[in-house]
């Protein structure tokens, strides 16, 4: 009974750690998000003579460069990753407490996701 009281709840820690990361991850995915997308922006500049593209975050960054092609690709790496990785890592997460804990698990570790949404 006084483990019920606990800051725990009766939880087990993985389910508080697992919770944790999950709110985490869910907050900052957007700013992930943007600002990987962030990276893929260039501007075009005509200068009469030649024109030039500029990253639109720092214009010192010549997006015809060999270096940000080497950085752009590695973004659209972490963009699919994150991109993708994060909302199915976090279901499958979801999926697999459900799996072994049951739906009640599940609903307590993950309502943060469907609270208000169904």
């Amino acid at each position: 009974k006084i483990q019920d009281r606990l800051f725990l709840g009766g939880k087990k820690m993985y389910q508080l750690v697992t919770t944790t990361v999950g709110i985490t991850v869910f907050f900052q995915y957007p700013a992930l998000m943007e600002e990987i997308i962030a990276l893929n922006s260039c501007k075009d500049f005509d200068f009469g003579t030649h024109t030039a593209r500029f990253l639109s975050i720092d214009y010192s960054v010549d997006c015809d460069s060999a270096e940000y092609q080497f950085h752009q690709s590695v973004s659209v790496v972490f963009l699919m990753a994150y991109g993708i990785g994060i909302p199915v890592g976090i279901r499958l997460a979801g999926f697999l407490v459900h799996a072994t804990q049951g739906e009640e698990a599940e609903s307590a570790m993950f309502m943060f996701l469907r609270k208000g949404y169904s």
